[in-house]
Parts: structure tokens; sequence; C-alpha cells
């Protein structure tokens, strides 16, 4: 049964089921879908014997895109994904994506960006950014909160968490170079990120007790661009059509000063 029509929202005839899965109507191709099980969230939680059995906890939608558009995003280099992520409880945590880091991009000692959009819902993005060669200690940690329609980039250096603190699906948008793939394993060897987004209202962020080192957590509000030139107020799929020069960034990050 679809649930969300998404058109408006994304650019493109796409709706949302009640599992969180894509309906896509004909001349839209999805390439990959794949999904996050309780029990693949279980080692990045605050309490991992929290988990209720059941259905996937989000959905991934990788490479989404009209069958005419298809060319110009291979000549771009960039991917568009959409990632639902349902409501709920784990324990004293709110739904969330288990985190990641972002690879360097070959021949640089910086690593890839990625601009997500928020279609639907309400999303809390954690970032962090590990210092002194060890992924335990974290240097900087940003909380955004964001609503229907805010854009959020995670800067090179940055690792991340996307939390889904409301009571209805969270559907996200984000562009990233392709061939990009996401690395686990520190998000998994400390059980998380730096903070732990806690249910209740307004929601608590608790210190992650594994990591060694983590500042105060700076609390954002809304779009967050880093000063690139992209409008807050039209979809990141249509924007890529008028101009795909403007995503530039996400392939050569190493020629944007980035703003602290």
């Amino acid at each position: 049964m679809v649930l969300l029509d998404l058109r408006e929202a994304t650019g493109l005839p796409i709706s949302l089921t009640e599992g969180g899965r894509l309906i896509c109507d004909e001349g839209v191709k999805c390439e990959e879908v794949s999904e996050r099980t309780p029990e693949q969230v279980k080692p990045f939680l605050l309490d991992p014997n929290s988990v209720p059995d059941g259905g996937a906890l989000y959905v991934m939608h990788r490479d989404v895109y009209a069958r005419e558009h298809r060319e110009e995003l291979l000549r771009a280099g960039l991917r568009y994904d959409i990632t639902c992520i349902r409501p709920g409880i784990l324990g004293e945590e709110h739904v969330k994506t288990v985190g990641h880091y972002h690879p360097r991009k070959p021949g640089s000692d910086v690593t890839y960006p990625e601009l997500y959009e928020v279609v639907c819902g309400q999303a809390i993005f954690l970032l962090q950014k590990p210092g002194g060669g060890a992924g335990d200690r974290i240097v900087r940690f940003i909380a955004v909160w964001a609503q229907t329609g805010d854009k959020v980039v995670v800067p090179p250096g940055f690792g991340h968490v996307t939390v889904n603190p409301g009571d209805t699906w969270l559907v996200l948008a984000n562009w990233v170079a392709r061939g990009f793939s996401s690395l686990y394993d520190e998000f998994r060897s400390l059980r998380g990120a730096a903070y732990y987004c806690l249910a209740g209202e307004p929601p608590a962020l608790r210190k992650n007790d594994l990591y060694a080192a983590v500042p105060a957590p700076e609390r954002l509000v809304g779009t967050q661009l880093w000063g690139l030139d992209l409008s807050p107020d039209r979809p990141i799929y249509t924007q890529f059509l008028e101009s795909s020069e403007r995503f530039r960034f996400l392939t050569r990050p190493e020629e944007v000063h980035w703003e602290d």
C-alpha cells in the first residue's frame, strides 16, 4: 500500500510504501535495494539486547534515477540514493543508521563529502570528526536537528549517524560520488557514534563511554551547506539537473575551502 507520494519532494515519480520501500513509476530505475535488520544493528547500540524482532529498521535504495538522466549522472560521477528509516525506540535510543566514515579520494588526503536532504519527516544528523590518529578520539561533534526540506552536507573528515526522532517514516535523499563505499568498522568497534541520541522530549545526547576523548556537542538547526552554492528550497535531484557543476564538490572536495 502506498503511504506517501514523493514526486513533489524529490522531483522523481516515486512513492513510499508502508514497509519503507520505494515504488518507481515507469522510466525510473533503482539499481540496488538493501536493508538493515535488527540483528545487523545490534553491535552499534547503547544496549545491544534492546532490539525487538521484526522487519527492517531502515531500507537503502542506491542509484535511483530517471532513465533519461542516466548518462548525465555517469558523466558527473555521482550517485543518488534514498534511505527510509522507520520510527521507533531501541532500548533508550531512537531508531538510527549504524553510522559510517567516508573513504579518501584516490590520490588525495581528503575524504569524500556527502549531501543529504530530508525528503519527509524529522532527522538528527550526528557528525563526528576524529583526530590524533585514533578513531576513539573525536575533535569535533555536531548534532544537526533537521526537518522536511532541510539540506545537510557531511564535509570531508567527518563520519555520521542519522537518527529518526519522529513518529513517522524518515525519508532521506543523498548525492555522493559513484563508487563511494562506506566504512563501518570504527563505528562497530566503538558501538556507535561518540554520543547516543536518547528518546525523550526533546531527545537528549549521552556520551558513549567507549570513546577516549569527546568534545561537547555543537547543536545546529536546519539546513547546513557549509557555504556551498546550493538552494535550500528545491529538491537536490532537481538542482542537479539544473546545474550539475554545482555538485562538483562531491567528486572534487580538494577544490573547496570548507568553512568552519
